[in-house]
């Protein structure tokens, strides 16, 4: 795996951490369609970044020595757009950023593990 995966990881992270709740955050501010932006804000707190994370953490597992890094990454582009979809300095996310960086050094760990273990 050469550097060019990790310039597209991080891009990908920047794109779904960053990028994906300041759009969510301009379409449904509209005061018609606010309801479906917490939804909507919801479902991507609690399915796609947390999925997300995990899937990271798994293709960093494939090189942990080169991709250690990445999982840490991912929460602070997390808490760069929250801040800059919701309220810069709210640190009511934080808990958020801890767990997407827990799951998704934690599956990195597992999959690391058991791809070294011979059974």
């Amino acid at each position: 795996m050469t550097k060019e995966y990790k310039k597209a990881l991080l891009l990908l992270s920047a794109s779904v951490m960053i990028a994906v709740p300041l759009i969510i955050n301009l379409i449904f501010s509209i005061p018609a369609t606010s309801g479906w932006g917490m939804v909507i804000t919801l479902f991507l707190f609690f399915v796609i970044d947390p999925f997300f994370s995990a899937w990271l953490g798994k293709f960093c597992s494939n090189s942990v020595k080169r991709y250690w890094s990445l999982p840490l990454v991912n929460a602070a582009f997390f808490m760069v757009g929250v801040w800059l979809a919701f309220d810069f300095g709210n640190t009511d996310f934080m808990v958020y950023a801890a767990a997407y960086f827990v799951i998704g050094y934690a599956v990195m760990g597992i999959f690391s593990i058991f791809k070294h273990k011979k059974v």
